[in-house]
C-alpha cells in the first residue's frame, strides 16, 4: 500500500488472483485477511487505517464471487511490524513501505 492509503494497486490485484483461484475451488476454505500498516501516525489511527485495508481487500473478494461469511478479519495496525521501523527509529521509505501490507491465513472450513 502507498503510505496512509488502503487501495489495492494492481500488483495486489495480481497477487490475489491466484488466491481466489483457490477459494472458488476450494469452497469450504476460509480466509483470515490480517492487514497491517507502518508506524508513522497514532496507534489507534493505524487500527483504523488497517480496518479500511481489510475491508478494501473483503470488498474486492466480493466482487469477485468470495462471500463475506468466508472472510475473518483482523486489523493489526502496527502491532506486528516486518522490520525495525517502530517509533523514534528513522527509516527510509523502502523499508516503511514492507510494514504495510495484507497478509491472509487459510483455514480448512468445516
Amino acid at each position: 500500500y502507498d503510505f496512509d492509503k488502503n487501495s489495492i494497486s494492481e500488483a495486489g490485484k495480481a497477487q490475489l488472483k491466484p488466491l481466489m483461484e483457490i477459494l472458488k475451488a476450494y469452497p469450504k476454505i476460509k480466509l483470515e485477511i490480517r492487514s497491517h500498516t507502518d508506524s508513522r501516525g497514532s496507534k489507534e489511527y493505524n487500527k483504523r487505517l488497517s480496518a479500511r485495508r481489510s475491508a478494501t481487500v473483503r470488498k474486492y473478494l466480493m466482487q469477485h464471487g468470495i462471500g463475506p461469511s468466508r472472510t475473518i478479519i483482523k486489523n493489526l495496525g502496527e502491532e506486528r511490524l516486518a522490520n525495525y521501523c517502530q517509533d523514534n527509529v528513522t527509516c527510509n521509505e523502502a523499508a516503511h513501505s514492507k510494514n504495510r501490507r495484507t497478509e491472509f491465513l487459510l483455514i480448512h472450513g468445516e
